[in-house]
């Protein structure tokens, strides 16, 4: 026997010499088990220690009594033992008349407990060991700020608390070991023979705690009863036929008991009875009563059956409470043993004892020394009186916290000295450093209520309360509230309640609005609920924020005014110089707790330390938390936003950029995304009608700065290089969308030239959804909301300037005039005429935009050429060749020196220093093309610059069109510029450009700028000559490639569909001297398609990723089919729906959010109703399923919630 502690017997000496035993009881093996008595006798002295109860091989185990008897004076111990170890609830007798009944482990109070004194004063809270853990009383409310003043707010925190594992049985390391090995099933069976019946220590390898489990354990101590409705036929059977023998066993004792009444009656009518016949009788009436109120106390115990319990709803977060709570829980079926009502003590109900002890008082004392920063006192007390620098009162608020509250930082430094935690959680789930950081943000934005700028509410929508089991939790609450306001007649709220089948029929059509009627005074408690919420702004809002709404009128009438408040606040002001003096008190505490060892990981409420110290915008206090480890990739709990997230949702400030790069220094992770719950209106205003066929993967950093609508700030554009600089990748995709053409549509074009100025953003890169490349997203119907026109045009030419080139492939479609051409086409009924577009309309500014890129593609075709011809003509050996003349027509003479010079830098020709004779050559000769010119030759060749310039620092190094090296994506018809499904003839003179059509040839003919200068209508008499010549190859049967035959040269056809590229790969060109530009074979796979399976695979590679997630993906995934047409209830209810999924999946150790939303929901019907009562002390979780009590006293358990 392990003999306990001095705490708990005062009397007797822990180091004693046994000489004598005697045992009374069975022997099993030769070993002491089942219920003796033994004694064991000092030698030469009347002291003695005595034993009686239960046995297991040679331990004290079970229920029992030990009396240690030294000098005449007696300490009685009764209650449970475990392998000869104080385990479970237990009664302590002193000598002195001193009471302790508790909860003990490992022979140490741990949990529950009262300590009774002579003098009538009580020791009352949870104990570990000889000490208070928790108080059962608050000492000063009003010195900690509290969070949660509603039952809202309650039923919000309840999310941050975790689901703590329990009844999870113990690990069998016989068994393990044996299938290590691959034993066989029958040695398996065995494994219990590897265990040492000798071995009595609980923590050896060889202790066969199965054994002492379960001759210690009852099966159903890791079960509760719940109850179950008339209508379900699944119960307890075992329950119930217990039931109906207790009933047919006290149905009999009665018959028996009255038939015994009956005879004695009969028999004192006939010969009259003694006094001690009547006192008989008497008893046994009063017996027949009592079986009769046992009887019908049976028949109305309500059906109930039993669940196994596999979690615990943490009332605190702090691993010793998370510890007692389970071993509480463990232990609950044993509570009738000790006097008191364990779980008042559990709840922090202290009325329901005697005055407090003096112990008790000095530890309210140490609190409040804490809090009013007493130091010679806080020591004195811990050095005197034994207390536990963890102590608590019954809000969970320790001395650490307390001092933390009001910046007691010599208080700080002496109770970590003394071992306290710093990092010591309360019931609100705050640790000192979180309480700290919050501190400063209601300093710093005059927060008067904690709970609407801290919290916020995420309830569900109205259907998802179907999922709910609510009758019995709702009519119980009835119930409570209904006793609650008997006894408090003055009570503000008068609810009308409907009875049981009014609201179980009411619940099923309006889950929440019909469940009971409202009076006019509940009405107007909730009017000045909102009216405070209106009152007290949200402070980690995230919200996307939308553009201001202009007023000219009011901005003109309010001009002067703004002046004269400019005025006024530049005088001193001295409150604003105590609240600097505050913010830097409370700065210098958080540094103080960072210094003793605080971290900065521990705490989630509102959402992890360092996201919130983000909305504080002091970098010290960020680079403070970081550099004491902080994660910088902590996520918050529903959005799963990071640091980076939240610092580009925000309102710009000066020193953005530097958290940003502080963050990034520290490893932050650019690339993480957030679920899809965050900026839910975006995506309905990104998708719209659109039927989505990839996967919401969530938005990254840069996605969330490229959707602002705030950008007038040049800090938008310094955090997106800033990003990219630290690692985000601007290719990845948010529903087909790039960070560029997110920007795009936003309209930010200082965004827009940030993200091109970094060197790594490609404008021609495809996006998905069909929406092309960047430069056509303004033009596709899905969007309405377009930026001004004006705006659009910059953003189209500032594209342009960074390498966007119309001409490059969109995807199936082909280049971007093919794009536009189907994303305007709009079939027309047959009968019907086409509809007129209304001017000044939204579709206008669509149609402007069409003619403009229009524009925009024969400049890049145009540049592109002149470029071409000058390079060609550059290289020509001479220029007699009528084709050169031909070819010089297309280039101006003023633009000869800069078309080469560009080229001369990009590397295409080569000019020597001290003699550029051909260039001189080449300038003369188009400048004799064109007779009108008047250029000076010599003046615009002493310009020109012989050196190699490196490429601009940051730019993606994209060829301008004039210098780009020809490819087949040129090769488009001169005056539509479009090539799929279509004949193109290359013009017989100039062998410059094509045509797809007669019409075409004929209209840039007669066209003036940009138009075809040879002036030669050409196309039918090719098309002519191809067919023929096609018709003459059909008829000799060949299968050789097309040549180059004709006077018009080769024609081009080239095919083009949906689901396949549109332009041809690059052929080969012909020499410079001919001036010929090589035409590529019809079967050649096109560069379009090519990019098309890149982007393809790029897609698929990405759904494959999400795929692998898990269930979440799947999910998604399922419902991309029917995303067309949704409301934004529904987008809302998808998004929760999945983000409940995910979080369920990712984050098992917390409450589902859907409960919580359900609780808040209830907290504003019932806001004098404290919801977070209800689980204390136990809330019971298994396998989706929470079941609490309506009270603490109540035995059973109701099933008010599953996610199934």
């Amino acid at each position: 026997m392990t003999v306990p502690s001095n705490c708990d017997m005062t009397a007797a000496e822990t180091n004693v010499r046994l000489f004598t035993t005697e045992y009374l009881g069975p022997l099993v093996n030769n070993q002491r088990e089942g219920a003796g008595e033994e004694i064991w006798f000092e030698d030469g002295t009347p002291n003695h220690q005595k034993y009686k109860g239960q046995f297991l091989r040679d331990t004290l185990h079970g229920q029992g009594q030990y009396i240690w008897s030294r000098n005449g004076e007696e300490t009685i111990y009764e209650g449970s033992l475990y392998s000869s170890n104080l385990e479970g609830y237990g009664r302590f007798v002193r000598p002195d008349g001193t009471v302790f009944e508790g909860l003990f482990k490992n022979n140490a109070r741990f949990g529950p407990g009262v300590d009774s004194f002579v003098d009538s004063t009580q020791t009352v809270g949870l104990w570990y060991g000889n000490n208070l853990i928790r108080l059962c009383q608050v000492v000063k409310p009003e010195w900690v700020p509290k969070v949660a003043h509603t039952s809202v707010g309650k039923a919000i925190l309840l999310r941050y608390k975790k689901l703590v594992t329990v009844c999870n049985g113990e690990e069998d390391i016989a068994r393990e070991v044996l299938k290590s090995i691959n034993a066989e099933e029958e040695v398996i069976e065995k494994s219990d023979l590897l265990y040492n019946r000798c071995i009595r220590h609980p923590k050896s390898t060889f202790f066969n705690r199965a054994v002492y489990d379960s001759k210690f354990f009852s099966v159903s101590d890791c079960y509760i009863d719940i109850t179950v409705g008339s209508d379900e036929s699944i119960c307890d059977v075992e329950r119930e036929i217990e039931r109906a023998k207790n009933v047919e066993y006290l149905q009999s004792e009665w018959d028996r008991i009255n038939s015994a009444i009956l005879e004695g009656v009969s028999e004192e009518n006939v010969s009259g009875s003694s006094e001690q016949e009547e006192n008989d009788m008497e008893e046994l009436c009063a017996k027949r009563d009592l079986l009769e109120g046992a009887i019908s106390f049976e028949r109305s115990k309500p059906r109930t059956k039993k669940v196994l319990v596999t979690e615990l709803l943490a009332w605190n977060n702090e691993d010793i409470s998370i510890e007692i709570m389970k071993h509480a829980f463990l232990h609950r079926n044993f509570e009738k043993t000790v006097s008191y009502l364990a779980s008042n003590v559990l709840v922090g109900n202290r009325t329901e004892f005697n005055q407090s002890s003096a112990y008790e008082a000095d530890c309210v004392a140490f609190l409040s020394n804490c809090s009013s920063g007493h130091l010679k006192k806080v020591s004195e007390l811990l050095l005197t009186h034994d207390l536990n620098p963890d102590m608590c009162d019954a809000m969970g608020n320790s001395g650490m916290m307390y001092a933390a509250a009001r910046d007691r930082r010599q208080i700080i430094r002496v109770l970590v000295n003394f071992g306290a935690n710093v990092d010591v959680y309360n019931d609100e789930c705050l640790t000192p450093l979180s309480l700290c950081i919050l501190r400063y943000l209601a300093v710093q934005n005059d927060v008067v209520n904690w709970e609407l700028a801290f919290l916020k509410s995420s309830l569900a929508v109205e259907t998802d309360l179907l999922r709910w089991r609510p009758h019995e939790s709702l009519v119980s609450l009835s119930e409570q509230q209904k006793s609650k306001q008997n006894l408090n007649p003055h009570s503000s709220i008068n609810l009308k309640f409907c009875n049981r089948q009014e609201l179980i029929d009411s619940a099923d059509l309006f889950p929440m609005q019909m469940m009971f009627k409202r009076t006019s005074d509940a009405k107007n408690l909730q009017d000045r609920y909102l009216q405070l919420e209106e009152a007290q702004p949200f402070l980690f809002n995230t919200d996307c924020i939308k553009p201001p709404v202009h007023k000219s009128v009011k901005t003109k009438t309010l001009q002067p005014k703004k002046k004269l408040v400019v005025q006024v606040e530049s005088e001193p002001n001295h409150s604003d110089i105590l609240q600097v003096e505050r913010l830097n008190s409370i700065r210098l505490t958080i540094s103080t707790l960072l210094d003793y060892g605080a971290d900065p990981n521990e705490g989630e409420v509102p959402m992890p330390i360092l996201l919130s110290a983000i909305f504080t915008k002091n970098i010290d206090i960020v680079e403070g938390l970081l550099a004491h480890k902080a994660d910088c990739n902590a996520r918050t709990l529903d959005e799963e936003l990071t640091a980076l997230h939240i610092l580009v949702s925000l309102p710009p400030w000066d020193g953005v950029g530097e958290m940003a790069k502080l963050l990034l220094a520290y490893g932050a992770n650019p690339n993480l995304r957030a679920t899809t719950l965050h900026w839910l209106e975006e995506k309905e205003t990104l998708v719209g009608k659109h039927q989505l066929t990839e996967v919401d993967e969530g938005k990254t950093p840069l996605h969330l700065l490229s959707m602002r609508y705030d950008f007038t700030s040049d800090t938008i554009g310094e955090l997106a290089q800033i990003l990219i600089a630290g690692g985000a990748k601007p290719s990845e995709y948010y529903l087909g969308h790039t960070p560029l053409s997110l920007a795009v549509l936003r309209g930010n074009i200082k965004l827009i030239n940030s993200l091109m100025e970094s060197g790594k953003v490609d404008p021609n890169q495809l996006l998905g959804e069909e929406m092309g490349v960047a430069l056509g997203v303004l033009i596709l119907k899905r969007y309405t909301n377009l930026p001004r026109y004006e705006d659009c045009e910059q953003i189209i030419q500032s594209l342009v300037y960074y390498g966007a080139n119309p001409f490059n492939s969109t995807g199936p479609c082909g280049n971007l005039m093919e794009f536009m051409a189907e994303e305007f086409a709009e079939p027309t009924p047959k009968g019907k005429r086409k509809p007129k577009q209304v001017k000044g309309g939204k579709e206008t500014t669509r149609v402007k935009l069409k003619a403009f890129l229009e524009n925009i593609a024969r400049f890049v075709l145009d540049k592109h050429i002149k470029g071409w011809v000058v390079q060609q003509l550059y290289h020509a050996q001479n220029y007699d060749d009528e084709f050169a003349k031909n070819m010089a027509h297309y280039v101006p003479v003023a633009e000869v020196v800069d078309l080469a010079q560009a080229l001369f830098y990009r590397g295409e020709i080569r000019v020597k220093p001290k003699s550029h004779s051909k260039l001189r050559e080449l300038v003369e000769f188009i400048a004799g093309v064109h007779p009108k010119s008047h250029l000076d030759v010599e003046k615009a060749l002493e310009n020109f610059d012989y050196r190699k310039l490196p490429p601009k620092l940051g730019f993606l190094d994209l060829p301008q069109p004039q210098v780009e090296r020809h490819s087949d994506k040129y090769d488009v018809c001169y005056h539509c510029h479009k090539k799929q499904n279509r004949q193109l003839f290359r013009c017989p003179k100039c062998k410059v450009v094509y045509f797809c059509s007669e019409e075409c040839n004929l209209l840039s003919n007669a066209r003036e700028k940009w138009g075809h200068p040879c002036k030669v209508a050409f196309y039918s008499e090719a098309l002519r000559d191809w067919k023929a010549k096609e018709k003459e190859k059909m008829a000799r049967d060949t299968d050789t490639e097309d040549s180059e035959g004709g006077y018009y040269g080769a024609g081009k056809f080239h095919k083009g569909h949906r689901g396949r590229g549109s332009a041809a790969k690059a052929g080969k060109r012909s020499t410079a001297t001919t001036g010929k530009r090589g035409a590529a074979t019809t079967g050649k796979r096109s560069a379009a398609a090519s990019g098309k399976r890149s982007a393809a695979t790029t897609l698929k590679t990405r759904k494959e990723r999400s795929a692998q997630k898990g269930k979440l993906g799947t999910r998604k995934g399922g419902a991309a089919s029917s995303n067309r047409g949704k409301t934004k209830g529904e987008w809302d209810q998808e998004a929760s729906l999945d983000s409940e999924f995910a979080t369920v999946v990712r984050r098992r150790h917390r409450l589902p959010k859907t409960y919580q939303c359900f609780l808040e929901k209830i907290a504003i019907y019932w806001p004098e109703l404290d919801l977070s009562a209800l689980f204390v002390p136990y809330a019971c979780y298994n396998n989706g399923q929470l079941y609490y009590r309506f009270h603490f006293q109540n035995v059973v358990f109701g099933e008010t919630y599953s996610l199934v």
